[in-house]
């Protein structure tokens, strides 16, 4: 049995219309551990070899992207590399600034899962709704309190990126990108974009 709550997302559009979707809430950690156990129980393998075919995997993965290559894994999906700044690195924004390769690092790895395995998913999904509602921290600011705080943010620094942002109102990710945009698009803001794609950052108009 796996529990979702429905989570809520900002109105982009002004009708004061809340838009919710549901997202999986809970569960644990399955260990490597856990997995080779469980694998090994159906084939002629230990678990000790699994787990080191899981590990020369990994590294064969990490291989492949690191030259820019997309790995296909029947039944799992593709993955490839994501990439951002360095952690020392400021974002580079067009005419200002300028950031060469040493200044960009693979900050994650994109997961386009197989639709077998999402089909795997699915065929034994029971699902109930979580009874937990845990309160959102954001909830204490308005948007245009929300609004303000960037506004007073880019009174000091040159630019505000979507993690500022989610840290000065306590927003989630994709609440906070969709916000920003509206905020950007929306005439006497006081907010625009520079940049574009992850090197995206907003400054003052």
């Amino acid at each position: 049995m796996a529990f979702y709550k429905m989570q809520s997302l900002p109105d982009m559009r002004g009708e004061d219309i809340k838009t919710t979707y549901p997202r999986m809430t809970g569960g644990r950690v399955v260990t490597t551990d856990e997995l080779a156990a469980r694998v090994s129980e159906e084939s002629t393998f230990s678990a000790g070899e699994v787990k080191g075919i899981l590990a020369s995997v990994c590294k064969y993965l990490a291989w492949y992207m690191r030259d820019g290559d997309r790995v296909k894994v029947d039944g799992l999906g593709t993955f490839s590399a994501s990439l951002g700044m360095a952690d020392d690195a400021e974002p580079e924004v067009p005419g200002v600034t300028r950031r060469n390769a040493r200044s960009v690092r693979v900050r994650g790895v994109n997961l386009r899962a197989d639709k077998q395995l999402v089909y795997e998913m699915n065929r034994g999904l029971r699902l109930e709704r979580s009874p937990y509602k845990p309160g959102r921290s954001s909830a204490r600011y308005t948007p245009e309190e929300r609004l303000a705080r960037a506004l007073e943010h880019l009174g000091t620094h040159p630019y505000l990126t979507v993690r500022d942002y989610r840290a000065l109102t306590g927003l989630c990710a994709t609440p906070a990108r969709e916000e920003l945009r509206r905020w950007a698009s929306t005439p006497g803001s006081g907010l625009r974009t520079s940049g574009t794609g992850s090197h995206r950052v907003y400054v003052k108009e």
